[in-house]
């Protein structure tokens, strides 16, 4: 674009000096050949000084159309620099948008790294006293004993229990009465220990909570909610399955099905697990999805298993 601005103020100036030429060619040898044949025999002749005045016509019809060249080419330059002006509009306007958008995006990064260093400390302290009480739960598992068993060994009763319970119930094709005699169990179970699985299963929906409730981004939140299932055992994952099937956790179970934390119960090759069964008849889809699959179902986009 420069270059042709350029190229038409060389063929402006070019012009110019053409005219001014030309002017003085006529002037100095227009001027000197009417004061040698203005005169008639010595006589001034009005006829001659009519002729010499119609000469200077010309020269005005010259200088006409250069003048009229000069408009175009100014109407050419004036064209041209508002079209380069903007184009240079444009291009700051661009650069400006980007700078906004950098903006826009050092302030989400400051803003998630803010939330980061607010979030992480109370959530890792979550997360250890969920590990501390696991560690500590003693459990009674019968109704007439009085002995108590640890937290793990205790979970590994109740799963047998439940799986025998929930096969004869699957045989005899009675998976409703099958799910209303395993809620019944697990209700009698956890009235036993509520003193002591209560403090442990709040503690696990709190620490759900306190991820749903942060300023993270959403990827962020679904990372620590990772973290989180990968320190539950598969029994324990059955203990959770068990206590929202039994109606005992209506607030946890709303984020087990929001953050996929069923997505890796045990799966078998031949006939569906007792949690998996558990899982498809007490939770939503999304409990046992990936992240990307749950954006899709709740997108409406549908969803196929990871």
């Amino acid at each position: 674009m420069e270059t042709k601005s350029g190229a038409a103020a060389i063929g402006a100036m070019a012009a110019l000096v053409a005219a001014v030429a030309a002017w003085w060619c006529w002037w100095w040898f227009g001027a000197a050949y009417v004061v040698r044949h203005w005169k008639s025999d010595g006589d001034p002749a009005l006829a001659d000084l009519g002729l010499a005045g119609d000469m200077f016509g010309g020269f005005s019809a010259l200088f006409s159309a250069l003048a009229f060249v000069g408009v175009v080419t100014a109407a050419y330059l004036q064209r041209e620099t508002i079209k380069l002006q903007r184009i240079q509009m444009q291009r700051a306007e661009a650069e400006a948008q980007e700078a906004r958008t950098r903006a826009r995006e050092d302030a989400a990064r400051a803003a998630a790294a803010q939330a980061r260093q607010a979030f992480e400390p109370l959530f890792f302290q979550l997360v250890e006293l969920l590990r501390s009480q696991s560690d500590q739960i003693q459990l009674r598992v019968d109704t007439e004993a009085t002995s108590t068993m640890h937290f793990p060994a205790a979970l590994e009763v109740v799963r047998t229990r439940a799986e025998e319970t929930w096969k004869r119930a699957v045989d005899k094709k009675l998976q409703e009465q099958g799910l209303a005699k395993l809620s019944e169990t697990y209700s009698a179970f956890y009235s036993r220990n509520e003193s002591r699985l209560g403090p442990y299963l709040r503690t696990l929906y709190h620490t759900l909570k306190l991820i749903d409730r942060s300023e993270l981004p959403d990827d962020e939140k679904v990372d620590y909610a990772n973290i989180l299932r990968g320190l539950l055992s598969r029994d324990e994952l059955l203990l959770v399955i068990l206590n929202c099937s039994s109606g005992w956790g209506v607030g946890l179970k709303q984020y087990i099905e929001k953050y996929g934390v069923l997505k890796h119960i045990t799966r078998a090759d031949d006939r569906p697990t007792l949690d998996e069964d558990l899982a498809r008849l007490t939770f939503a889809s999304t409990a046992t999805m990936a992240y990307e699959d749950r954006r899709r179902h709740w997108n409406g986009e549908g969803w196929q298993a990871s």
